[in-house]
C-alpha cells in the first residue's frame, strides 16, 4: 500500500520546484541578456571604427544588417551553433582580423553556454512532465477508486434514506441551475452538448425520434392553444409558407388539389348535411350563371343535347325509357287536348299523301318481308336451342336411369360392406404386393382379404385400398376383430320376445309403428320414442318358471314387464318355451357370457295344467285348444284406446289415396285371426307369422326378468352389446368394445354393421335404434365435456345458484353443447343461422323444392330389396309385398334415397341438364315423414334470376319474373295419349285428392287449409298481379 504524503510535505515540494524553475529562468534570461549586450557592444565598436577611417573607405565600411545578427531561431539544442558573420571582403588589415577572431571566440563561448543552459532547461522540463504524468496516472487510479467507493456509499445511503436522496438531488439541481444562469461559457457548452446528444439520439433511435416528435407536437399544440401571439404568428407564417409553396412548387400544388378533392368527396358521401348544402349551393350558382351568362347558357344547352343524344344512341334502356315517356306524354296530350289531336291527324294525312309513292310502297313491302324472315329465323334458332337442351336432358336422364337401377351390390373383399359402384374399384392383387416388400409382409397382406382364391371378379372399397397400399390395416377390415360367426338355426327361428328372453341385458325402448292413412300397423315402418334403458336380466330364473306345453309345436301367451306391479306391458307375444330353451343351450356352448348359466332338463310329460286340480277333479283340463267361437275376449283399457286411435287413422286419407290394394288391406285386417284374439297387433315387435296351436290359460303368463336389477351404464359397460343382442353375436365376439390393432371410430363401426353384406344387423330394428341412441349419447357427453372446458366456465357452487342457472337457460348456454347432435333443436337452430347468412349474402332464393321418397312407387327400390333378400324379381308386386320389403330393409331404403337424391342434384339441378338454370348455391334439409320415409326441403339460388322487391317492383321486373316462371314452371296436364307415364304420375302424385286427408282438416273441420279446390286463372301474369295486390294491401 502506498503511503500518502502530508500537506506540509506537499507544500514544501511545490515550493522547491518553484525555486528551481525561477533559478533556471533567471540563468537563461541572464545568459541571453549578456549575449544581447555583447552584440550591441560589438555593433557599437564597429560603428566607431567606421568613423576613424578615411572617407574613401566610407562606402566600404563594414555594415551589419539584420541578416548579420544571430538568428535565435536557428539555435536549437546545439544543432546550429555557428553565427553568421558577414564582413566586407575589402577589409584586409591584420588588426581587424584579430578583433574579429576575438569577437567570434567570445560569441562562440556565449552561444555555447546559452545553448547548454537551454538544453538543460528542456531536459529538466521533460523530466518534470514525465514525473507529473506518472503522478497523474497514480492519482487517477486513486481518484477512480475513491469515486467508486464514494458512489457505492452514496448509492447505499440513498437507497435507504429517501430524504438524503431528495436533498442531494435538490442541491445538484440548484447548483446546476445557478451555474447555468451565471456562467455563460458553461451555458453555451451545455447547450451544444444537449443539442448534439438529442440530434444523435433522434437520428439513431427510432423510439426516441417518435417520442421527441410526439412531445414536440404536444408542446406546440399547448403553446398554440394557450398563447394567442404565438398562434397568430404561426397561422400567418404557415399561410405565407403554404402560399409560396403552392405558387412555386408544381408537385405540391397538384398534390394539394388531389388531396382537397378526396377530402371533399369523402365529406360529400359521408356527411348528408354537407352534401345537401353543397347541392343547393351548386344549383343556385348554376342557375344564377345560367340566367346571367348567355355564353354559359348556350354552352350548357349544346352540351346537354349532345349528352342526351349520345345516351339515346348508346344506352338501350335509356332509349326505351325515353320513347315510353315521350309516347305517354304524346298520348296524354292527344287524348286531353282536341286541337292537338286534330292537328296530329291532319299532319299524318298530309304526310301520307305526300309520301305515298310507288317507291315508298315497295320499300314498305320489303320491310315487312324482312320482318317475317327475321321472325322465322328466330323461331328456328329457338327450336334448335330447345332440341339441343332436350338432347342434353335425355343424355343425363339415361345416365340417371342407369345409376338408380343399381343398388349397393358391390361387396368389398376387405371389410365386407355392400357399396355402390362409384365407391369401389376392381381388386387386383398385384397392386398390393410390391417387389420391395419383405417376405413377412407379403405373407401377411393376403390375410386382409376374404375368399381371395376364387376366380370371380372381386371389388375393394377405396378406403381399404388406400390403407393397404400404405401397408396399414384398415380400421373397418374384418381382420380387425370384426368377424362374426354364422347364426345357428336355433336362434334364427326366434321371434322378438323370445330373443329378449334369452338376452342377459334387456334394452328397454319404446318402439312404435309409424302408421299413416289407411296403412295397417303390421305393414308400417318402425320408430322409437323416449330414452333407452338397459337392465341386466335373470335368464336362468325366467326360463325355469316358463310353463311347458304338451306339444313342442304349441305356444303360450307371455307378457314381459319392467316390473310385475306395473300395469303397462312392454311386450306381449306368443312364444315357444322349447325354442327358448334350445337357444340358451346353444349359447351356453358358444357365448362366453352364458357359460355359467345352467338349464335343468324337464320331463316331457310335464304339463302346464294345475296338477292338484287334476288329482281332485279328473273332469276338466285347463289346457285348452284355441277355439274362435268359444273364446271370450279380455281387452285392457290401453288396447281399447290403441284400437280406437287406429280406427280414427283408418278413416283419414294419407299419402296413398289412389291405391288399388286398399280394399284388400281392409279385408286382410278383418280376417286376421290375431285381431280376434287380441294378440298385440299394434306392437311393432309382433311377428307376421304365428302357429295355430297355442296354450291359453285364463290369465297370460307374466314375467319381469329385470325387476330386481339396476340399470347398466351404456357407456361404461363393455359387454352390453354382445349380451343385449346374443342372436346377432352368438359367440360374443365382434362388438365395438373389442381391443383392436387399428383404432376404430364409432361412426365407422356403425357403417360396418349396418352397411354389411350380412343383413342381420340392418334388419333388426332394435339394434338400429340402439346404435342411433348410443351414438347420440356419445356426442352429447363429448359436447358436455367441451362445453364445461371452454364455453361454460362454471363450478359446483354456481350450479346450485338458481339465478345463475336461469341466466344460463335464458342465454341458451345450457343446451348449446347439443349442436353436435344431428336432429336436435340446437342443431337445426345452428343450421338456420347458416341459412340466414346465405340469404344475406345471396338474397332470397329463387326456387323452393320439396323432394319426397316414393319408395312404394319406384320399382328399382323394390327390385333392390328383393336382390338383397335373395328373392325372385317380378314384373309387379302386391302392396303387401312392397310394404313388407320396405319394413324389413330400412337402412337399404335410406341409402337408396340418398343415392337417388345426390344423382338427381348432379344431373338435373347443380349441373348436367341444369333444368332450373345455372344454380349458384343450394341448401337442403332432409327429414323423416310421419310414415317413416325421408324427404327433402331445399331452397335454390339461380344465377341472373329476376328479383321481386315487393310492391315497389317496376313493371319491367314483373314481366321478367312472369317470363322466367313460364320458362321453368308449367301446370299443363298432358293427356294419356301424349305421355302416358307423365299423365299417371301427375294424376297420382301432383293432384290434390278430393277426399281431404287429416292434415287438410287440421285447423278447420270443413275447409281445406291448403285452399283446394282452387279456381283457375287466365294466365301467370294475372295471378302475379293478384298476389302483388294482396301483399300491398297487407
Amino acid at each position: 500500500m502506498v503511503r500518502k504524503k502530508s500537506v506540509a510535505s506537499k507544500t514544501k515540494s511545490r515550493r522547491e520546484s518553484y525555486k528551481r524553475r525561477q533559478d533556471v529562468h533567471s540563468k537563461i534570461s541572464r545568459s541571453w541578456r549578456i549575449l544581447i549586450v555583447t552584440l550591441k557592444a560589438f555593433k557599437k565598436f564597429l560603428s566607431l571604427r567606421r568613423t576613424v577611417k578615411n572617407t574613401s573607405f566610407a562606402q566600404k565600411s563594414v555594415t551589419i544588417s539584420e541578416n548579420d545578427f544571430i538568428d535565435l531561431k536557428c539555435i536549437n539544442y546545439r544543432n546550429n551553433k555557428d553565427v553568421r558573420d558577414t564582413f566586407c571582403n575589402k577589409i584586409q588589415s591584420h588588426g581587424e582580423i584579430d578583433d574579429q577572431n576575438i569577437i567570434k571566440d567570445v560569441v562562440k563561448k556565449i552561444v555555447s553556454r546559452v545553448c547548454r543552459l537551454d538544453s538543460e532547461r528542456k531536459r529538466q522540463l521533460k523530466n518534470r512532465k514525465h514525473q507529473r504524468q506518472i503522478e497523474s496516472n497514480f492519482n487517477n487510479e486513486n481518484s477512480s477508486l475513491t469515486i467508486s467507493r464514494q458512489y457505492k456509499w452514496w448509492r447505499k445511503n440513498c437507497s435507504q434514506n429517501v430524504m438524503l436522496r431528495e436533498k442531494e438531488s435538490q442541491r445538484l439541481r440548484k447548483f446546476y441551475q445557478k451555474k447555468y444562469n451565471n456562467n455563460i461559457r458553461f451555458r453555451e457548452k451545455e447547450r451544444i452538448r444537449i443539442n448534439s446528444h438529442v440530434s444523435t439520439k433522434y437520428h439513431t433511435n427510432l423510439n426516441a425520434r417518435e417520442n421527441i416528435k410526439s412531445q414536440s407536437k404536444i408542446n406546440v399544440l399547448n403553446k398554440y392553444h394557450s398563447n394567442s401571439d404565438f398562434r397568430n404568428k404561426l397561422i400567418t407564417q404557415s399561410s405565407i409558407t403554404i402560399l409560396n409553396k403552392y405558387h412555386n412548387d408544381v408537385d405540391f400544388r397538384n398534390k394539394h388539389k388531389t388531396q382537397s378533392k378526396i377530402i371533399n368527396l369523402n365529406k360529400y358521401h359521408n356527411n348528408s348535411v354537407f352534401r345537401d348544402k353543397l347541392i343547393t349551393q351548386s344549383k343556385i350558382n348554376i342557375l344564377n350563371k345560367y340566367h346571367s351568362n348567355s355564353d354559359f347558357r348556350n354552352k350548357l344547352i349544346t352540351q346537354s343535347s349532345i349528352t342526351i343524344l349520345n345516351k339515346y344512341h348508346n344506352d338501350i334502356d335509356f332509349r326505351n325509357e325515353y320513347k315510353a315517356r315521350m309516347k305517354t306524354a304524346v298520348l296524354k296530350r292527344y287524348y286531353t287536348d282536341n286541337s292537338i289531336r286534330l292537328k296530329m291527324i291532319q299532319d299524318a294525312l298530309n304526310w301520307y299523301r305526300r309520301n305515298n309513292t310507288l317507291t315508298r310502297q315497295q320499300s314498305r313491302q320489303f320491310y315487312n318481308q324482312r320482318r317475317r324472315i327475321l321472325k322465322k329465323y328466330s323461331i328456328i334458332e329457338s327450336h334448335k336451342c330447345t332440341s339441343k337442351h332436350k338432347n342434353l336432358y335425355m343424355e343425363n336422364f339415361k345416365k340417371f336411369r342407369n345409376i338408380i337401377q343399381e343398388g349397393p351390390d358391390y361387396i368389398c373383399i376387405s371389410c365386407g360392406i355392400a357399396l355402390f359402384r362409384n365407391q369401389v374399384v376392381p381388386f387386383i392383387e398385384e397392386k398390393y404386393l410390391k417387389q420391395n416388400m419383405s417376405f413377412e409382409m407379403k405373407e401377411y397382406i393376403p390375410s386382409y382379404f376374404i375368399d381371395i382364391s376364387s376366380s370371380e371378379l372381386k371389388w375393394i372399397c377405396r378406403l381399404c385400398s388406400d390403407k393397404i397400399k400404405k401397408q396399414q390395416l384398415p380400421s373397418r377390415a374384418l381382420l380387425n376383430k370384426l368377424e362374426i360367426c354364422e347364426i345357428p338355426a336355433e336362434l334364427k327361428k326366434l321371434n322378438n320376445l323370445e330373443k329378449h328372453l334369452i338376452a342377459l341385458r334387456l334394452p328397454f325402448m319404446k318402439i312404435v309403428n309409424l302408421t299413416s292413412g289407411k296403412l295397417s300397423s303390421r305393414l308400417a315402418q318402425k320408430g322409437t320414442k323416449g330414452p333407452l334403458h338397459c337392465v341386466p336380466s335373470d335368464v336362468q330364473d325366467t326360463v325355469t318358471i316358463l310353463p311347458r306345453p304338451v306339444d313342442k309345436s304349441m305356444m303360450i301367451r307371455l307378457q314381459l314387464k319392467r316390473r310385475l306391479k306395473y300395469k303397462a306391458v312392454w311386450e306381449d307375444q306368443l312364444i315357444n318355451p322349447y325354442d327358448v330353451k334350445d337357444a340358451l343351450l346353444i349359447l351356453t356352448k358358444m357365448h362366453p357370457g352364458y357359460k355359467y348359466i345352467k338349464i335343468n332338463e324337464i320331463d316331457e310329460s310335464y304339463l302346464t295344467s294345475d296338477q292338484h286340480n287334476n288329482d281332485e277333479n279328473n273332469t276338466d283340463s285347463v289346457i285348452e285348444l284355441m277355439n274362435v267361437d268359444t273364446y271370450e275376449k279380455v281387452i285392457s283399457i290401453e288396447e281399447i284406446a290403441i284400437s280406437n286411435e287406429n280406427h280414427l287413422k283408418s278413416l283419414g286419407l294419407g299419402d296413398l289415396d289412389n291405391n288399388n290394394h286398399s280394399d284388400e288391406e281392409i279385408d286382410e285386417d278383418n280376417n286376421d285371426i290375431r285381431s280376434k284374439y287380441n294378440i298385440g297387433t299394434d306392437s311393432c315387435t309382433q311377428p307376421c307369422d304365428f302357429n295355430d296351436f297355442l296354450v291359453f290359460n285364463k290369465q297370460p303368463c307374466i314375467v319381469a326378468p329385470a325387476e330386481k336389477n339396476k340399470l347398466s351404464s351404456l357407456l361404461t359397460d363393455k359387454t352390453i352389446e354382445a349380451l343385449a343382442f346374443p342372436h346377432l353375436f352368438p359367440d360374443g365376439k365382434g362388438s365395438f368394445d373389442e381391443d383392436r390393432k387399428s383404432n376404430l371410430k364409432w361412426k365407422e363401426y356403425c357403417k360396418v354393421r349396418l352397411f354389411s353384406s350380412d343383413s342381420r344387423f340392418a334388419a333388426d330394428s332394435s339394434y338400429i335404434f340402439y346404435l342411433q341412441y348410443l351414438g347420440d349419447l356419445k356426442q352429447v357427453y363429448s359436447g358436455i365435456n367441451i362445453a364445461f372446458r371452454k364455453k361454460l366456465p362454471i363450478n359446483a357452487k354456481q350450479s346450485l345458484d338458481e339465478n345463475q342457472m336461469k341466466f344460463l337457460m335464458n342465454k341458451d348456454m345450457i343446451y348449446r353443447h347439443l349442436q353436435c347432435v344431428r336432429g336436435s333443436p340446437q342443431y337445426w337452430h345452428k343450421r338456420l343461422k347458416d341459412l340466414f347468412s346465405m340469404t344475406r349474402q345471396l338474397g332470397f332464393p329463387t326456387f323452393f323444392l320439396t323432394l319426397s321418397c316414393a319408395d312404394l312407387r319406384w320399382k328399382e327400390f323394390v327390385d333392390t330389396f328383393v336382390r338383397h333378400t335373395g328373392g325372385t324379381i317380378k314384373e309387379s308386386y302386391t302392396f303387401e309385398e312392397k310394404t313388407k320389403l320396405l319394413r324389413a330393409n330400412p337402412v337399404l331404403a335410406t341409402r337408396l334415397f340418398e343415392k337417388r337424391f345426390s344423382s338427381f342434384m348432379t344431373y338435373f339441378i347443380k349441373g348436367g341438364a341444369s333444368c332450373l338454370g345455372k344454380v349458384n348455391d343450394w341448401f337442403a334439409r332432409i327429414e323423416m315423414q310421419l310414415r317413416g320415409s325421408p324427404h327433402s326441403h331445399m331452397p335454390v339460388w339461380v344465377e341472373d334470376a329476376p328479383k321481386y322487391n315487393g310492391p315497389q317492383t317496376d313493371e319491367k321486373t314483373r314481366l321478367a319474373i312472369v317470363t322466367f316462371c313460364d320458362k321453368y314452371i308449367t301446370t299443363r296436364f298432358p293427356s294419356l295419349e301424349e305421355v302416358a307415364e307423365l299423365h299417371n304420375i301427375i294424376k297420382e302424385v301432383q293432384t290434390h285428392s278430393r277426399n281431404h286427408s287429416k292434415s287438410c282438416l287440421k285447423y278447420h273441420k270443413t275447409m281445406c287449409r291448403f285452399g283446394f279446390p282452387r279456381s283457375t286463372w287466365e294466365s301467370m301474369q294475372t295471378n302475379f298481379r293478384r298476389y302483388a295486390n294482396e301483399i300491398s294491401n297487407e
